[in-house]
């Protein structure tokens, strides 16, 4: 691989396997060299603005947790995260701050049951 693509590999090991396009041009990487390396399957696009080295494994959690970075785990979700159960969960079950605008969220994950909570 080449130095740019370490880079990148090395940003998304600080991130729980995700870099966001954000980290890529903040790092002085251009959007056509992300788009190269999804054409040459380098990287997987996971959401928009989401990326991934390829075989790597997605852990749902985390993916959320990028998308939305005030969402909280609650009620049955948070109990399988903190290993309380080992009923993994068939929804997300996430509390945001009210007002917090999770429309995007909503729409790319099927699975998600929100609460809003007061900041």
């Amino acid at each position: 691989m080449d130095e740019i693509y370490n880079k990148i590999e090395s940003i998304a090991a600080e991130s729980n396997g995700f870099v966001k396009t954000s980290q890529i041009e903040a790092a002085g990487i251009s959007r056509g060299v992300i788009k190269k390396y999804v054409d040459s399957g380098l990287l997987e696009r996971v959401r928009k603005g989401i990326f991934v080295p390829i075989d790597a494994d997605i852990d749902e959690f985390a993916l959320l947790q990028v998308q939305c970075s005030s969402l909280v785990f609650s009620y049955g979700t948070v109990l399988y995260v903190w290993g309380l159960t080992d009923i993994i969960p068939h929804t997300f079950d996430i509390s945001v701050p009210q007002g917090e605008n999770i429309s995007r969220l909503l729409r790319d994950n099927q699975k998600i049951k929100a609460y809003h909570r007061n900041s």
